[in-house]
């Protein structure tokens, strides 16, 4: 009787084991389904990383949207611009901790029959609220390529020798 019972209990157990190893390979996810977890995942950290990214630099969006472009001659009141790596911004004067006048050498379309050039074409400005600090007079800069910097107006100030220049002024967007 007593080998009935043990034949019995040891069925039972191989029998769990059995339903315990289906329970859990049922459980696995396929290889389709960890690819599609991981999609997921990425995807929803994209987005936090993009939100995160339009907290630190609000102007980012508007370079998403086509609401901004690439600096261009001419310039005009009202426009948002960016600075690419190979627009040079020439410092000619740190006026104080956050402005300063710069020459911008940026490009102008130039449309010919057959043909369309982009050449170089110098512009002052002034940049307020951007901080000055390691900037020096004549020192090159390159703003990072996502800030934005809105045209806001026009700015006249007095030069050297007594006299007054206006020039577009540029802010960045924050």
């Amino acid at each position: 009787m007593k080998g009935k019972y043990t034949i019995t209990i040891l069925l039972f157990i191989a029998l769990t084991a059995v339903c315990v190893y289906s329970v859990a390979q049922t459980r696995q996810p396929t290889l389709q389904q960890r690819v599609e977890i991981l999609e997921k995942q990425v995807k929803q950290l994209t987005g936090r990383i993009e939100k995160l990214e339009t907290e630190i630099n609000p102007g980012l969006e508007l370079k998403k949207e086509g609401k901004s472009s690439r600096i261009f001659f001419p310039l005009s009141v009202g426009q948002i611009v960016y600075f690419d790596v190979d627009d040079k911004i020439n410092v000619v004067q740190v006026v104080d901790s956050n402005n300063m006048i710069v020459e911008l050498l940026i490009r102008e379309v130039r449309k010919y029959p057959n043909y369309t050039v982009l050449e170089p074409v110098k512009q002052m400005a002034w940049i307020q609220n951007y901080k000055t600090t390691n900037i020096v007079d004549e020192k090159k800069i390159i703003p990072p390529p996502n800030l934005l910097f809105k045209i806001i107006g026009t700015k006249t100030y007095e030069t050297a020798i007594g006299g007054t220049q206006t020039v577009f002024l540029l802010e960045p967007i924050k």
